[in-house]
């Protein structure tokens, strides 16, 4: 497990993002999203056009799309650039002197942190000063040139020299969505073109203020043209996010703000999830909710908690799950766990609906309870009084002990011969790799366990495992939540993989 001075943020840079390669079937900007970091690069045109990059096209050339989106006021008119240009060129050279368009490269990068253990700065700062709430957005415009009639003109000190003089105003805007603050401390940037030739990139620090113990900051966060020389723009320079309703990116709506058709999606604007909380050896942080954070765990690759992985394979597939114990059938009362569903098999068992499943795109992810509250799902199959088979020549009780769990009655015959005089039996050696422990998916630390809303659930899995693999196992979610920043109600999924 890694200390906290050892963090790999694995965050991106701008000549990173402009690296950055175009989606094999989305032609609209290219977008780098990863848990501590997000990035945008694409050409910007300020009229009525959008131009794509060289090879950006469908069909790998470069062309041009009207879009009614960019380009327009506050107050509904022209953006400034289309008044204010073909005052500053000469009238010959132009059939349509309205007809002009600005064009620009505009690249950002957006890098957040996690905490040390004490939450008093971020994790490798080095005396940087950065809290763990802190973020930094890293801005560059480059290639500006004039467009028509089909041809871009890159301006140049000698045909340009008012047009390079005109501003540009750049400004991070930020939002909340649940009322907790969150604001750019730099303020905007306003250069000429000029200026911003000469150096090309901004940077901007933000910040959120999240209520300690309490709710996630909702930090929204808008890169946007503000001003062209005089005249307000707010020209968006970031692309909503069509997000699915099991909260996975569906891709980017660039050009129009249409959500895909027949799809019960949102529309989403970068936004990243910051808190105070203590995850493992880091405490407080900020990340990037558009950013997918995947559990994998492999047999072949993690043998040595194999046992594990079977188990959870079994119980997201749900041509098998209604197989898995406890048994899931109709009118069972699950918020009382001392009365176990009967282990015998009577043709009325149904298949589970256990989310967290990133292989299927249907499934919802899960979502990580507070730390040390594990025991409120446990408690729905374990450390419980249980009462089996009641009414029949089968009937058992054990009574409450921290070593009485549901595992010992559905997988009786995998335990030792030794057992109590109730009858329920040991779990074996005295060291975890020789006993057998209670395995559940989805996972105790989650809102989606066994123990549901508080009234209990049967779509959840348990198996006898061995200890040594569960150990294992659990030490590498831990890592995983580390590694993520995976705070309390942070949506996560697992894959499993070959």
């Amino acid at each position: 497990m890694s200390s906290a001075t050892e963090f790999d943020y694995d965050h991106l840079n701008l000549e990173g993002c402009l690296q950055t390669p175009k989606h094999p079937t989305i032609d609209y900007a290219r977008i780098q999203e990863r848990p501590f970091s997000s990035c945008w690069t694409t050409w910007v045109s300020m009229g009525t056009y959008e131009a794509t990059k060289d090879g950006d096209g469908p069909d790998g050339k470069r062309r041009t799309r009207a879009s009614n989106k960019v380009g327009k006021s506050k107050s509904g008119g022209k953006a400034g650039i289309l008044a204010t240009i073909p005052e500053r060129v000469e009238e010959d050279t132009l059939d349509h002197p309205s007809e002009i368009f600005f064009q620009f490269w505009a690249t950002w990068v957006l890098n957040s942190y996690v905490g040390n253990k004490a939450g008093t700065e971020v994790a490798n700062a080095e005396g940087g000063g950065l809290k763990p709430q802190n973020m930094k957005l890293f801005v560059r415009l480059t290639d500006f040139a004039l467009y028509w009639n089909g041809k871009r003109y890159p301006l140049s000190a000698e045909t340009s020299a008012e047009i390079r003089g005109l501003k540009l105003t750049f400004d991070a805007q930020t939002a909340s969505d649940n009322l907790t603050p969150c604001r750019s401390v730099t303020g905007s940037t306003m250069k000429t073109i000029r200026e911003w030739e000469a150096t090309s990139s901004a940077m901007f620090l933000l910040e959120s203020n999240p209520v300690a113990g309490g709710t996630n900051a909702i930090c929204t966060i808008k890169p946007t043209l503000t001003r062209f020389h005089d005249n307000r723009t707010d020209l968006p320079l970031w692309s909503p996010e069509i997000v699915g309703t099991q909260g996975k990116r569906l891709g980017v709506a660039r050009h129009g703000y249409s959500r895909l058709p027949g799809d019960l999606s949102t529309l989403a604007a970068p936004y990243y999830r910051c808190d105070r909380d203590k995850v493992i050896n880091h405490t407080g942080g900020c990340v990037n909710d558009r950013a997918h954070r995947v559990f994998e765990m492999s047999e072949g690759k993690n043998p040595e908690f194999a046992e594990v992985t079977r188990h959870i394979k079994s119980a997201l597939d749900p041509s098998v799950n209604g197989y898995t114990s406890p048994p899931l059938r109709p009118g069972h009362d699950w918020s009382k766990p001392e009365y176990p569903p009967t282990k015998y098999w009577n043709g009325s068992e149904q298949p589970k609906t256990i989310p967290g499943n990133w292989n299927v795109a249907s499934s919802p992810p899960l979502n990580k309870r507070p730390a040390g509250t594990n025991s409120f799902n446990r408690n729905f199959f374990s450390n419980v009084e249980m009462h089996m088979d009641v009414g029949t020549t089968k009937m058992m009780h054990w009574s409450k002990t921290p070593a009485t769990n549901y595992c010992k009655y559905y997988f009786r015959d995998q335990y030792p011969a030794a057992q109590n005089p109730e009858g329920m039996p040991w779990a074996g050696g005295r060291m975890r790799d020789t006993r057998l422990e209670c395995d559940e998916y989805p996972f105790a630390s989650t809102y989606q366990g066994a123990g549901g809303n508080g009234r209990g659930t049967g779509h959840y899995s348990i198996r006898a495992v061995n200890g040594g693999h569960n150990e294992r196992h659990g030490n590498a979610l831990k890592s995983f939540y580390d590694k993520y920043h995976v705070a309390t109600h942070h949506a996560f999924w697992v894959s499993v993989v070959p």
